[in-house]
């Protein structure tokens, strides 16, 4: 698997890039996943790839590769050797060790605000300066020629621009930028796992970070910068409810699971988090979930962390609220009986109250959010099954929900979890879920709990878990069974969710013509969207004059008139990029911008209309 593979150094990357001739890059270039059909074996951490008659060796110290010495090929042309270029460029990159460091739970989001207070300013250096700059040369650059044509040179200069980001002190940015460099390489290798979606995030992020440290004077507020080391301030909090538990899997590499826990003690936001991750896949995050965490001198398991009151001393918090898990801490399990905690604290609130704060996190960048911020409590009724999820009725809503498969793995419990309870209509639950920013009515679902508004009827199916289970159930972590399901007259029929359901949401925003283009330009570049001239650039303007969205029409044709200005020059050096990339990437990150905002506002006016 991909994921077992060691990672390699960005810097190391981009040398051997760079170092190879341009005929070697060209036959890459022409085949880039050519690696990934031939045979890998490891022993050890010393992994012998077969490449034909060829034989590529790999030695990995703690499963990261950072320096040519650990890198051979039998074929005696290292670093300039196609076979062992080839082998590097299927690689995933390896984090910086002070990250890696700075936290035994090691996340894969790896840049952080620094203290609890967002608004902390950080000084610009002239470095950082010019690091930003650089780093919006070479996303113009990309912009101008498409993921889908961006070589080997093209991706060592996103390396080389994120390394010298994280050395003038901007991590988040080298981070971001890093992120999208694995993203075009799984493009360009037709991954399963490639996202374009997920790319045209990662350049807006990149090019608004690159554009806010290079056009502002003095100071920025400190997230915005990032930081190496994850920073932990004291917190006045003496007192925790465990609140559920969900598994994490990520595309990067990592998996395990994360607790979120509830205070009264912070106005406005209440849940704090603490994650156990590790290299590895699916298989995991079961050991995660049933295995200890080091908490302070106490061990506890996830399982059982979730499911607890527990009194706290010296507790500390990052800004998006990680909670530190330091030798200095005190943790200690409360006794006594306990409720389930997804009808408490901010739970509690009106279900239009709990979405509203949701769409005002979302409008934030990623780094500003807290710690749950898209999580919300409701009860309902089952109804049945609909497409890939499971239909609901829910209190204060004018027509049903579907509650989603939050992450579709065999090794997670999620789907065998929806499917029984899609078989038992009219059985009220309390859910808790991660809200769709993208179509009202949808969540997924990852806890449950027995509902309090449900009366003892006779004949009506109830919730009634197994005393283990403290009164909730982790759906993608915890079993559910017939016997934890009382008074079903007659279960319906064996349910089989659809692997790729469709969208519940009929709703259109009108902006499908700016989206388009956003994604022609990040796969094809600039003539992976429609000229000035062209009929589909006419007919889409028109559409959106007649519609009225006057600033959407301007964009369009802006952009529009950006790419068919830049020239034809190859992107050799950053010093060669002509300024018309640099125009055009100006004007795709204030489309992209204005489309995530309009977007955003009307997906949440869609949901205020759900829940009149």
């Amino acid at each position: 698997m991909t994921q077992s593979r060691p990672k390699i150094d960005s810097n190391l990357l981009a040398e051997l890039i760079e170092s190879a001739p341009q005929r070697v890059r060209a036959r890459l270039d022409k085949n880039p996943s050519v690696a990934l059909e031939w045979a890998w074996t490891e022993n050890a951490q010393q992994w012998s790839v077969a490449a034909g008659e060829e034989t590529v060796q790999l030695s990995a110290q703690e499963n990261e590769i950072t320096s040519l010495g650990q890198i051979g090929c039998s074929c005696l042309l290292t670093p300039k050797c196609f076979h062992v270029l080839a082998c590097a460029s299927v690689l995933a990159i390896a984090e910086e060790k002070a990250v890696a460091e700075s936290d035994s739970s090691t996340d894969v989001i790896i840049t952080d605000v620094d203290s609890v207070a967002p608004q902390v300013a950080s000084e610009i250096t002239d470095e950082m300066r010019a690091a930003a700059e650089g780093a919006g040369v070479v996303l113009a650059g990309l912009l101008r020629v498409g993921a889908k044509q961006a070589g080997l040179l093209l991706q060592s200069t996103l390396h080389r621009a994120a390394h010298q980001s994280r050395a003038a002190g901007l991590v988040l940015l080298g981070n971001t930028l890093l992120s999208v460099a694995e993203s075009v390489g799984r493009l360009r290798r037709g991954e399963d796992t490639a996202d374009a979606n997920e790319l045209l995030g990662g350049i807006v992020e990149a090019l608004t970070t690159a554009q806010v440290i290079a056009r502002t004077p003095q100071s920025c507020p400190r997230w915005r910068i990032g930081q190496a080391r994850r920073s932990f301030e004291d917190i006045e909090v003496r007192k925790l409810e465990g609140v559920l538990a969900e598994p994490i899997l990520t595309l990067s590499g990592y998996a395990g699971v994360c607790v979120y826990l509830q205070s009264s003690s912070r106005e406005g936001w209440d849940l704090w988090t603490i994650n156990e991750l590790r290299t590895g896949d699916a298989q995991l995050v079961d050991q995660a979930y049933r295995g200890g965490i080091d908490l302070g001198t106490t061990t506890l398991s996830a399982r059982q962390l979730c499911r607890s009151t527990l009194a706290v001393q010296n507790l500390q918090a990052s800004s998006e609220g990680r909670l530190g898990k330091g030798k200095s801490t005190r943790w200690a399990i409360n006794s006594g009986e306990r409720k389930s905690q997804l009808d408490q604290g901010r739970f509690s609130e009106p279900v239009v109250d709990q979405v509203d704060r949701v769409f005002r996190f979302a409008e934030m960048s990623p780094p500003e959010r807290m710690a749950g911020w898209d999580l919300v409590a409701v009860e309902a009724m089952v109804l049945g099954a609909s497409r890939g999820g499971l239909l609901v009725r829910v209190s204060d809503s004018n027509r049903p929900w579907s509650l989603r498969i939050a992450i579709d793995d065999p090794q997670l419990l999620y789907r065998e979890n929806l499917q029984l309870l899609a078989r038992c209509p009219g059985l009220a639950l309390r859910c808790v879920g991660r809200l769709s920013l993208k179509v009202a009515g949808e969540m997924d679902l990852l806890a449950i709990s027995e509902s309090s508004q449900q009366e003892a009827v006779e004949g009506t199916p109830r919730l009634q878990l197994p005393e283990a289970y403290g009164g909730q159930c982790n759906v993608g972590l915890d079993r559910l069974q017939r016997p934890d399901i009382h008074g079903v007259q007659r279960w319906s029929e064996e349910v089989t969710l659809d692997q790729t359901p469709a969208s519940m949401d009929l709703s259109n925003h009108g902006l499908n013509a700016l989206d388009r283009r956003l994604i022609g330009l990040v796969l094809g570049g600039r003539h992976g969207i429609a000229g000035v001239t062209s009929t589909p650039h006419r007919r889409d303007h028109a559409r959106l004059r007649r519609q009225y969205q006057t600033t959407a029409s301007d964009l369009l044709d802006q952009l529009a008139a950006k790419a068919s200005r830049t020239g034809e020059t190859k992107l050799q050096t950053l010093a060669t990029v002509p300024r018309p990339d640099v125009d055009l990437a100006t004007s795709f990150l204030a489309t992209a911008t204005y489309a995530r905002a309009a977007t955003t506002a009307f997906h949440a006016r869609m949901w205020k209309d759900l829940l009149k």
